[in-house]
């Protein structure tokens, strides 16, 4: 397949960015994207209103909630939009769970959320 020149990228570019053409594409597509959007956001609350139970709970500070809702969605979009599973989403729980630990949040906090949000049982050990 030859190389496209410059001057055929820029055209194409052009007609992608044109806002008319945009805005019928996204008119096409608004809801379908609607429907994708509304399964997505009722996932991520749920997810987020099980660890601010958990948070309550525990006697976390309020100043760390973020954090620990960036948790929650980071291993939410793993499963949500990845569709890791098994072992694999064990092992990016471990990672993810490790970043954030080495940023200062409690791992027995984490250990719970991944538990009892995702029911994924982390290792025993060390």
């Amino acid at each position: 397949m030859p190389l496209k020149p410059p001057d055929r990228r820029i055209n194409k570019w052009d007609i992608k960015v044109d806002a008319d053409v945009i805005k019928q594409t996204i008119l096409r597509h608004k809801n379908i994207m609607k429907t994708y959007y509304t399964a997505a956001a009722e996932y991520f609350y749920d997810k987020e209103v099980r660890t601010k139970a958990i948070l309550d709970e525990n006697g976390v500070l309020p100043s760390l909630y973020p954090m620990y809702y960036n948790f929650t969605r980071e291993i939410g979009r793993k499963i949500y939009y990845v569709g890791l599973g098994g072992a694999t989403l064990l092992s990016e729980a471990l990672i993810i769970k490790a970043k954030w630990t080495s940023r200062g949040l409690d791992e027995t906090i984490l250990n719970l959320i991944l538990v009892n949000v995702f029911g994924i049982t982390p290792p025993a050990g060390p």
